[in-house]
């Protein structure tokens, strides 16, 4: 049985927004990952499969690339998935490419597009018997831009 999820929130107007949802040891969600700064939660952080991008501003994404990074070197058999707007997948799957010409290797990371009214289920990773979404919802920004609500 889920309990209530324990939320913590990084942000600065700018600077870095980072929500970190954890119901469990295993049931870990990321919304947005513009920065992560406490070293005390990088282990939790890098545990995320499931990344959910608000818009493609840097302070909201720009840690995406490096999350998939070492999350690949942690969970090489489980890449993390990011969702994006619609809009921006093809910018992002670019900017993929660019990191992993720098890098020198791929970085294995799934992109996915979401439009409002989208719903994405939850993998069952607590052994909970209990349905978790993630529904997408329009948002008014300067650029392609989604909120999400965590429902049961």
């Amino acid at each position: 049985m889920l309990t209530d999820p324990t939320i913590e929130v990084w942000s600065k107007a700018g600077c870095s927004t980072c929500i970190y949802v954890h119901y469990s040891k295993k049931l870990k969600l990321l919304f947005d990952i513009g920065r992560v700064e406490l070293e005390s939660f990088t282990e939790e952080i890098f545990a995320c499969k499931h990344v959910f991008i608000s818009h493609g501003h840097l302070d909201h994404s720009g840690a995406a690339f490096s999350h998939a990074r070492q999350r690949s070197l942690r969970h090489p058999e489980s890449p993390a998935k990011y969702y994006v707007p619609v809009e921006i997948v093809k910018q992002f799957e670019e900017a993929k490419q660019k990191m992993e010409s720098i890098n020198g290797e791929e970085i294995s990371m799934e992109i996915i597009g979401v439009r409002p009214g989208d719903e994405i289920e939850i993998d069952n990773c607590s052994g909970n018997n209990m349905d978790l979404f993630v529904r997408a919802f329009a948002s008014k920004h300067r650029v392609p831009c989604v909120g999400y609500e965590l429902w049961r």
